[in-house]
């Protein structure tokens, strides 16, 4: 391409040809030969910044003298979002440029458009519940017991954490699976309620990007960011979804309470 670019430092690499300012290895295996070795003995050569996933070929790498930068390792438990935000802020700071991370967009989704996803699910729990509380006295003792006890699991468990991962998935699309392991762990602490689930994965959608980002900067491991992001947004999630549903789980139950005396039969049994 002609001139020369300037690499970390101000230190200039190449002239008269394209530089290379940084490699990007992903589980390259060095030792095997071919054009893997030959790239990693001359990065090594040239003190030329590696990054990348893959823990064995990386400490190969390193054995030839290669210059890891960043948090080159493993990528178990990773996405492909995280590995390349990881990459991407390893070359900037070795090359002392400026790495400025926007994810997700601008245009966010509505809360109702996530509470019109649920209703699938909610309806699909709430006739499941209804029938196995009707279901129940015609049943053997024992299945009777069951079958109650399936119906109060489920109306604790599954609209929360439906409601929680729905609402991360909607708000932080641009981090995959990431934010879904988080929110599950947020809606298992509604407290039974719909509306903590959804104040647990909207958290969850809001800080878990920042954890990846803030994480990544400081040069942590693929895995590392996603453990930090995915564990650190479902703790703060779950504290989110237990302190709303401590209010709002009680307030639910006694809703449906004041429904369920006031009518009778298919319809109070649903409520």
């Amino acid at each position: 391409t002609g001139g020369t670019l300037e690499g970390g430092g101000g230190e200039k690499r190449g002239s008269g040809h394209s530089s290379i300012l940084g490699i990007i290895a992903v589980s390259c295996d060095p030792y095997s030969g071919g054009a893997n070795a030959a790239i990693m003995k001359a990065a090594a050569t040239a003190r030329i910044p590696v990054t990348g996933t893959g823990g064995t070929s990386l400490s190969s790498a390193a054995t030839m003298g290669c210059r890891l930068v960043g948090g080159a390792g493993g990528s178990v438990a990773t996405t492909n979002y995280c590995k390349a935000l990881t990459y991407t802020a390893a070359i900037a700071g070795a090359l002392k440029r400026e790495y400025n991370v926007r994810a997700g967009s601008a245009v966010q989704p509505s809360v109702l458009s996530v509470v019109d996803c649920c209703l699938p699910a909610v309806l699909s729990v709430s006739v499941t519940c209804s029938s196995l509380r009707l279901l129940a006295p015609f049943l053997p003792p024992s299945s009777s017991t069951s079958a109650l006890a399936l119906a109060r699991s489920l109306s604790l468990s599954a609209a929360p954490v439906t409601a929680a991962v729905l609402t991360a998935s909607t708000f932080a699309p641009a981090l995959g699976p990431l934010p879904l392991l988080a929110a599950s762990v947020a809606g298992a602490a509604a407290r039974g309620s719909f509306l903590a689930g959804l104040a647990g994965g909207m958290v969850v959608a809001r800080v878990a990007s920042p954890l990846l980002v803030t994480a990544a900067l400081y040069n942590c491991p693929a895995t590392a960011c996603s453990i930090l992001a995915g564990g650190g947004g479902g703790i703060l999630g779950a504290f989110a979804s237990c302190a709303v549903g401590k209010w709002a789980g009680p307030l639910g139950e006694a809703v449906r309470a004041a429904v369920g005396k006031r009518r009778s039969g298919w319809v109070g049994a649903l409520a």
